[in-house]
């Protein structure tokens, strides 16, 4: 059997393992075919081709096999069950066969009390559509808290050597600034990879900071901006994958910190990440964020850049 798409609502079956089977039956109806040549038969001789507007009836029998298994997925994404699908072409009926056979399941239904479009019926996806890629519809997911998105890292790159040190700093500022981000993860745990093992990891976690220097001239002073930057699939089109930010906290000068300067600031940021990365992967934390909702305001405004 081969899986396909279903609209089926995860609350109309227990969270248990079941094994339910359904006969349905699939009238496809397809386009226009183009006007070609005539096909090849067995003995050589050519078959014409339906004519441009024409439509060709097929009818179907569909299995449907519906495994149910224990819920390991996020709230609102119906993985709790697979769906596997058997079809056997019926041969092709008139137009006036076919008529009468669906007014009859039509009055049957009818008398069953039941609408005669089952809304359990399943649909006819194409090869692109994302229930059928991934066994679930992804809109259907919640928009995760921003934490979610920091659970299982199994590390993450930085380079922060190149960093421009503000004016009248005297040393290796961007190289200070790694070593330091280097001690701090060490101390949380999370692995810092180099960009040849950031490439082979999973969703190649990238932390990206972005430092501008105080402005003489205009008086702006410094700001930073760290991202964390993981491979993602676009939900309406999964075999599209991009990079994107998945994680981001800005900061400024903070005067009512004695000796607060540039590299404490960018220090101060990456200290806010590891400590979400901490809180995320705490068991019972990890638990509720997998499949939470939309983000607070709080933290919606922590992902905005500084300007």
């Amino acid at each position: 059997m081969a899986p396909a798409c279903s609209r089926f609502g995860r609350d109309r079956f227990p969270t248990r393992i079941a094994v339910a089977a359904m006969f349905v039956l699939a009238l496809l109806m397809p386009p226009a075919l183009a006007a070609q040549d005539g096909l090849p038969t067995d003995d050589g001789t050519d078959v014409a081709r339906p004519a441009p507007g024409t439509k060709e009836n097929r009818l179907w029998l569909l299995w449907e096999q519906i495994e149910h298994r224990e819920n390991s997925c996020p709230p609102s994404a119906p993985c709790d069950r697979t769906h596997a699908y058997l079809a056997r072409k019926i041969a092709p009926p008139s137009q006036e066969e076919l008529d009468r056979f669906i007014g009859m399941l039509d009055r049957q239904a009818l008398a069953r009390g039941e609408a005669a479009e089952d809304p359990e019926a399943p649909r006819i996806c194409t090869e692109g559509d994302a229930e059928l890629l991934m066994g679930f519809d992804p809109e259907a997911i919640g928009i995760a808290d921003r934490r979610a998105l920091l659970t299982d890292l199994q590390g993450v790159h930085v380079a922060a050597g190149s960093l421009k040190a503000p004016a009248g700093y005297d040393g290796d500022f961007g190289g200070t600034i790694q070593a330091a981000i280097a001690a701090r993860f060490a101390t949380a745990g999370l692995p810092l990879l180099t960009e040849e093992e950031m490439r082979q990891t999973p969703g190649q976690p990238k932390l990206n900071i972005y430092f501008s220097n105080t402005d003489a001239e205009t008086g702006c002073t410094y700001s930073v901006f760290v991202s964390l930057a993981q491979t993602v699939l676009l939900t309406r089109a999964p075999r599209i994958k991009l990079a994107a930010g998945t994680w981001g906290m800005g900061g400024r000068r903070d005067p009512t910190v004695e000796g607060d300067d540039e590299a404490a600031t960018i220090l101060r940021v990456i200290d806010s990440f590891l400590e979400d990365y901490r809180l995320a992967n705490l068991p019972e934390v990890r638990e509720s964020l997998m499949g939470t909702g939309a983000p607070s305001e709080e933290t919606a405004a922590a992902d905005t850049p500084a300007d």
